[in-house]
């Protein structure tokens, strides 16, 4: 049910470069917070939060990290590039985000010099070392070693259960602590218990409890689990979050006329429905604007013709070798698609389905289907797969057994060769606040965004309509 927006509401109008811990003692129910082409909105379901206290905010480990530490409100619950390059100068690089554990390119490497922390500061990635299974079907040879994790031995392995594993250091945007009731829903008439797997890029963590105490005793380095009542207040409070894009610089109030946008009326909706055409309409009451003779009339119009374009009501395209979708529905390609298509979550612009995780090809391994190489200022690895193994984006049609990646994604959890590239489709509110973009962070803008899939699936948009895709995403 949509909801009113409320009246009388305390607004905060900050930036969003402000450095994490500029968080007030009381957050108000609703913040505006100054992004790259609005406001973005960030709505607390319970109401006004006292941070003092709220174990979301406070040092639970040794390091000097919370979790607002890296879901900051300004940027979507998320950090971005900007944001993190301005804290960096005015902490001259102490920080507790620039923690040596994660936050640099290797803690091996010198933590004084910026350098250290070029992808963190230049693409908002995170190191994230992972073993790989005993019982994986692939070999994995690393190609490519520009920061010297992966061939370290202090890193690239560690003995676990008594058994010698191989580590594998990848590099990772954090996903969004807000809008979370749409990330852990499943389709509607599922089974209750069930499990989304949809709330890591890897689908590794079942629960959001057990997301907060790897993140408490991995990246804030605790010494000791947080305590049960931590976690679940931890957990209480980030399901409360939602964020979305409120204002527009030029359209305006994105629920003026009649308009469905905004983090409060996402609040309101229902989550775990699949809607694989409509799944993100909060502009459909724009359809009559007509662009002129305003600045608010032509971008509102321009938003409402990139929603048609995105739920596939002006234009269609294949979809083709993407591990996750072509080989789950059993058909390659599959035509008639649309941005929806993946991103079938209504409202949210997630993905509804069980362990949702996709290989569109971001991290190098699909360059003979438009997409592009492995990234050089990445590792670059290559998994090996024995003949006849299920290997999909393409490569099994051409008897190829061997992957180059900067990022095996789910394959590093379930050892499984079909899995390699596998990340989570990811929720699409709240956009504009926090670039970059992709797992991998290789698109800085949603410009890059467009052109990307524009390329990768022959989509042949043209200038204009491209525009428009990147002004509805931007209005999200």
């Amino acid at each position: 049910m949509k909801a009113a927006i409320l009246a009388g509401i305390a607004v905060s109008l900050l930036s969003a470069s402000a450095a994490a811990e500029d968080v007030p003692s009381t957050i108000p129910q609703y913040e505006a917070l100054v992004d790259a082409t609005g406001t973005i909105g960030v709505w607390q379901s319970a109401g006004a939060v006292a941070a003092s206290g709220n174990p979301f905010f406070m040092p639970l480990g040794t390091n000097g990290r919370t979790c607002a530490t890296c879901h900051v409100r300004g940027s979507g619950m998320s950090v971005t590039a900007r944001s993190l390059q301005a804290r960096y100068t005015k902490s001259n690089g102490r920080d507790p985000v620039f923690a040596a554990v994660d936050g640099s390119n290797c803690p091996a490497n010198p933590q004084a010099q910026q350098q250290s922390h070029s992808l963190l500061l230049n693409k908002g990635l995170f190191r994230i070392a992972l073993p790989i299974p005993v019982d994986a079907q692939y070999t994995l040879k690393v190609l490519s070693d520009p920061y010297g994790c992966e061939t370290n031995p202090t890193y690239d392995s560690r003995t676990i259960d008594g058994v010698l594993r191989q580590v594998v250091s990848v590099y990772r945007r954090p996903i969004i602590a807000a809008n979370l009731p749409f990330a852990n829903a499943v389709p509607s008439g599922t089974s209750a218990g069930t499990l989304s797997g949809n709330i890591m890029a890897d689908g590794r963590e079942p629960t959001l409890e057990s997301q907060a105490i790897d993140a408490v005793l991995n990246h804030a380095q605790a010494t000791t689990p947080p305590s049960t009542a931590d976690i679940a207040k931890i957990v209480a409070y980030e399901s409360g979050i939602f964020t979305a894009q409120a204002t527009d610089n030029r359209a305006g109030s994105l629920t003026g006329n009649g308009a469905q946008g905004g983090a409060q009326i996402l609040a309101n909706e229902p989550a775990g429905i699949i809607d694989t055409t409509g799944s993100l309409t909060p502009y459909a009451a724009w359809k009559s604007i007509k662009s002129g003779p305003t600045a608010q009339s032509v971008k509102q119009a321009s938003i409402y013709r990139g929603q048609q374009i995105f739920s596939g009501a002006t234009v269609t395209f294949a979809i083709d070798n993407v591990a996750g979708l072509n080989n789950v529905l059993g058909s390659n390609p599959v035509t008639g698609a649309s941005c929806g298509t993946c991103h079938n979550q209504q409202f949210a612009g997630s993905s509804t389905q069980i362990a949702s995780q996709a290989d569109i090809g971001i991290g190098g391994d699909s360059p003979n289907f438009g997409g592009p190489a492995p990234s050089s200022d990445l590792p670059v690895f290559q998994l090996t797969c024995p003949a006849g193994t299920t290997l999909f984006n393409g490569h099994i049609a051409k008897g190829i057994t061997t992957v180059r990646t900067n990022d095996p994604g789910v394959a590093l959890i379930s050892g499984k060769c079909a899995d390699i590239g596998r990340l989570t489709v990811p929720a699409l509110r709240g956009l504009a606040a926090r670039a970059p973009y992709f797992t991998d962070g290789s698109a800085p803008t949603l410009d890059a965004v467009v052109a990307f899939y524009n390329r990768r699936f022959h989509i042949g948009l043209t200038r204009p309509q491209q525009q428009d895709l990147v002004n509805f995403l931007s209005a999200l």
